[in-house]
């Protein structure tokens, strides 16, 4: 039907207007009954040659538009190039279209340049999606029957109405069959298209859907209509759209012909779908971008396939070199493929030691085993199993249990060992206890009997005999004897158990007691079964003595009992203690004392750690966060000693207290709770701070009054050297005291700074080899008979310090070394670079500290009294100024001592 219409649209009487209004009646049998419009270029304007469906309005707007105009169809005249824009893809450059379709309520315009020989044209229709192929086919033919038309009626006839006739017949022979190709071609790209087994869509520039097939439809949830309205931007995952978008801009500049990418999509229903997305662009003839061609495939089910299978690959290797067994896979040369863990043990050789060597470079280790038959057995036979014997890495004898299997998989060999050398041990040793146990049982604590009703005989063994005080020389008793040997509170139940047994062939158990030979009354458990012979029923049964058990049960009692005597004594002891004490179980239930809730504030049942109002700090009055709280360190493993904490109470008072804290484990190590302890220790640091307060003026009073001496005694001893030399040695024995009350006294102010932490630091950096040698020189006197020996181990960088305590820290290791360590002994000065740290070894030989005294041995006041005899001059505050000259410095001090060769001092300093 298109092509009659075009046919007579060649007639050469047509007028240019009526050739045009047939060309829009075509188009629109093609592309439906949508708003079009025709314009022909004419003095440098688009004139409006025929519409369909537009309203006046629109048409009048149309009738003259400048070819320079903003307006999608001047754009496609200029470009050469079809155009497509949606109602709200028109911006401002675009002004005079975008005023034609809000006035027209079009849902958009594509525009198709018309090129004939001599003049411009465009074909617009009102419609949002752009051309697809067969559309695009046809709608260039139209081009075609339009350029033809319009040449037919404004160019000179070169040729007879004949000729012509026949050109124009022959034009619609090949228009018919080009129809007919058309038709053909769009059938088989509608059945491509919508028989693909994955989705399949052609897509606009802009993005939006023009064609789309129902797989692509399932993948993402929508039906074709709602599909068709969307573009693939909306929905496209956020996270996945800019990748998207640069590869797009790639392709359409050229940089890439094609591009597959794995990304994700919306569904519908907002389910997250992921898909292989494949993309092609495809060019008109002038090689400009016309569409996109988009294949999806959801990969979502063999994402998570793959996922599975990494998964169960990894739990099969995790399993392979968990396996205890040893296993080893060989290749069809026996050479090593792989082996786990257990297997290089048994080996003695790394993994990459053994693949790709073969099996016979390990015969040396089999003991009395064929390899060479063994493989040759496995190859034919297909499996093989036995057992062997092999030295393992370190020459031990291993006895061992294998299972083979030949081409477990193709070409590979699977060997599984199981080391059966303590099973074979045990099983030995196992032969030997049954044999002792034969021997045993004649002396066990159970005894069988059997009872013969219609003989009226009890035949019963040795232990049986035993337990019931009877003489085993007649070997039985008679029915009577047993009934007088069970005491009579027990007679009637045991009796009744036993007929009741009799009576149905079945069994019975039952406890109670009897009453032996020598007078003792036992308890004992007897159970049997009775069973009907031609010769009568009889019972077999056996007797176990339980006395002891019976009492273990008492005692088990009474020690519950105790038990909870205990826990009430253990609860009032809590309550009543004078420290706070707060304990929590697994569950989270936490419990506190009376002390508890004065110290804390009332705690509720049920109140959780981090839920407790007060504030807590530390010591230098931080706060603490609820994951620092002591309690719940103590619930996530950590151990607190004797931590100070201080409490702040509603009245504004702070409270310091002592903190202890740890887990609470059972024997197995399995975590029950945790406890919290706190001692209000307000008063003491009050006592604390008055006694440093009091030692440091009594220092500082003590200072002048000895310094007033030393300056007197040296005046006079100056006086004496020239008038009374008799004096001399006297009244320097007068300064050598003073100037060691002076030490004394700058050991108190000292201790006083370090526990108040006034102690000011002037660092600056201290190279420590030459300074602890300068040290050593300026201490010669006092360190008469001990060379100091000073190395540094390798490249040292200089410490961070303050020279003048650096000089104390040296000076009182230094003449601790030469008071207890051996005379004449040499001290060592080691010093070595330890990370950003440097160390520093003061090394003395002598006695050594005994380990007893290792704990106190930085404590105020405290003298070794076993590394030395006779007096040592000093309070006892040397190495506990020197601990904290080191700490304030940022370093850390410890001291190490082997009894009877050396003890050494090792203290770190930071580096700039």
């Amino acid at each position: 039907m298109v092509v009659l219409r075009l046919a007579r649209l060649l007639e050469p009487s047509l007028a240019p207007a009526e050739v045009a209004a047939g060309v829009l009646e075509a188009a629109r049998l093609v592309l439906g009954d949508v708003p079009a419009w025709l314009l022909l270029g004419q003095n440098g304007e688009l004139r409006l040659v025929a519409s369909a469906d537009l309203p006046p309005e629109s048409a009048r707007r149309l009738a003259h538009v400048p070819l320079d105009a903003p307006a999608v169809e001047t754009e496609a005249v200029h470009q050469q190039r079809r155009l497509c824009f949606r109602a709200d893809e028109l911006g401002p450059a675009l002004a005079w279209s975008r005023a034609l379709v809000e006035e027209a309520k079009l849902p958009g315009v594509v525009a198709l340049p018309l090129v004939p020989s001599e003049r411009r044209a465009v074909l617009a229709f009102g419609r949002a999606t752009d051309l697809d192929p067969s559309e695009e086919e046809v709608m260039g033919a139209l081009c075609g029957f339009f350029v033809r038309a319009v040449e037919s009626v404004h160019l000179p006839h070169e040729t007879s109405p004949r000729s012509e006739m026949e050109r124009i017949r022959d034009e619609i022979v090949r228009c018919r069959r080009v129809e007919a190709d058309l038709r053909d071609s769009e059938e088989r790209f509608r059945l491509v298209l919508e028989e693909a087994p994955i989705g399949m869509s052609l897509v606009s520039l802009t993005g939006r859907y023009q064609r789309v097939n129902r797989e692509l439809c399932a993948i993402l949830g929508y039906e074709e209509s709602e599909l068709l309205q969307r573009r693939w931007q909306d929905i496209t995952h956020p996270d996945d759209l800019e990748t998207d978008l640069d590869l797009v801009s790639r392709l359409v500049a050229g940089r890439i012909a094609r591009y597959e990418l794995e990304k994700r999509y919306l569904r519908k229903d907002g389910a997250e779908v992921l898909v292989l997305l494949g993309v092609s662009l495809v060019r008109d003839a002038r090689g400009a971008p016309w569409y996109f061609i988009s294949r999806v495939q959801d990969i979502t089910e063999q994402r998570r396939l793959e996922k599975a299978l990494r998964e169960r690959e990894a739990k099969f290797r995790g399993l392979f070199d968990a396996a205890l067994d040893p296993i080893i896979i060989l290749d069809d040369e026996a050479r090593f493929v792989d082996t786990n863990a257990a297997a290089c043990q048994l080996l003695g050789r790394r993994r990459e030691d053994l693949v790709g060597h073969r099996l016979e470079a390990l015969r040396s280790r089999f003991v009395d085993f064929d390899l060479r038959q063994a493989w040759g057995e496995l190859r034919e036979q297909g499996s093989r199993t036995g057992d062997l014997r092999i030295r393992d890495g370190g020459g031990d004898l291993r006895v061992l249990e294998f299972s083979a299997r030949a081409n477990f998989a193709p070409s590979l060999h699977l060997a599984i060992l199981r080391d059966v050398t303590e099973r074979t041990r045990t099983e030995e040793a196992l032969r030997r206890r049954e044999q002792q146990l034969a021997e045993a049982q004649a002396i066990a604590h159970v005894g069988h009997w059997e009872l013969d009703l219609a003989a009226d005989r009890v035949y019963a063994s040795a232990e049986a005999f035993r337990i019931y005080g009877w003489s085993a020389e007649q070997g039985f008793v008679t029915r009577e004897q047993l009934i007088e040997a069970i005491h009579p509170d027990d007679l009637e139940a045991t009796r009744a158990a036993l007929w009741a047994a009799v009576e149905v062939e079945g069994s019975f158990s039952v406890d109670h007691r009897i009453l032996c030979r020598d007078g003792a009354v036992r308890v004992v458990h007897s159970r049997g079964t009775a069973t009907r012979y031609p010769s009568g029923v009889r019972v077999l049964g056996v007797v176990q003595d339980i006395t002891e058990e019976r009492e273990a049960e008492r005692e088990r009692e009474e020690l519950v009992a105790a038990l909870g005597a205990e826990r009430t004594w253990l609860d009032t002891l809590i309550e009543r203690s004078p420290v706070a004490i707060l304990l929590i179980d697994h569950k989270g239930r936490m419990r506190a004392n009376q002390r508890a809730h004065d110290l804390l504030g009332t705690l509720p049942a049920g109140t959780k750690p981090e839920e407790i109002d007060v504030r807590f700090c530390g010591a230098e009055g931080d706060p603490i966060a609820p994951d620092g709280m002591p309690l719940v360190r103590a619930m996530n493993g950590e151990v607190l000693q004797a931590e100070e904490i201080c409490i702040a109470q509603e009245d504004g008072r702070i409270l310091a207290t002592l903190v202890s804290a740890a887990p609470i484990r059972d024997e197995a190590g399995d975590y029950l709770g945790a406890v919290a302890v706190f001692e209000d220790i307000t008063r003491l640091k009050d006592l604390e701070r008055l006694r440093e307060e009091w030692t440091s003026v009594v220092a500082h009073d003590l200072r002048q009054p000895v310094t007033s001496i030393n300056a007197q005694a040296q005046l006079l001893a100056r006086r004496a050297a020239k008038t009374a030399p008799e004096l001399t040695a006297k009244l320097e024995h007068i300064l050598a005291s003073a100037r060691q009350l002076n030490r004394m006294i700058g050991d108190l102010l000292d201790v006083s700074r370090i526990e108040a932490r006034r102690l000011t630091l002037d660092r600056q950096p201290v190279e420590l080899e030459s300074f602890a040698i300068a040290v050593a020189e300026r201490m010669a006197e006092e360190l008469a008979g001990h060379e100091v020996q000073v190395r540094a181990d390798g490249d040292v960088q200089m410490a961070w310090a303050d020279p003048v305590r650096l000089e104390q820290v040296f000076a009182n290791l230094l003449s601790n070394a030469a008071k207890y360590g051996a005379a004449g002994a040499p001290i060592e000065v080691a010093i070595a670079q330890e990370g950003r740290e440097v160390a520093v070894r003061v090394i003395n030989q002598g006695k050594g500290i005994p380990a007893e005294e290792m704990p106190q041995l930085f404590a105020r006041f405290y003298r070794a009294r076993s590394v030395r005899e006779g007096p040592v001059a000093g309070l006892g505050l040397g190495l506990y100024i020197t601990r904290g000259l080191v700490e304030a410095h940022g370093g850390r001090i410890r001291a190490t001592s082997e009894p009877g060769r050396t003890t050494t001092f090792c203290f770190t300093l930071p580096v700039p």
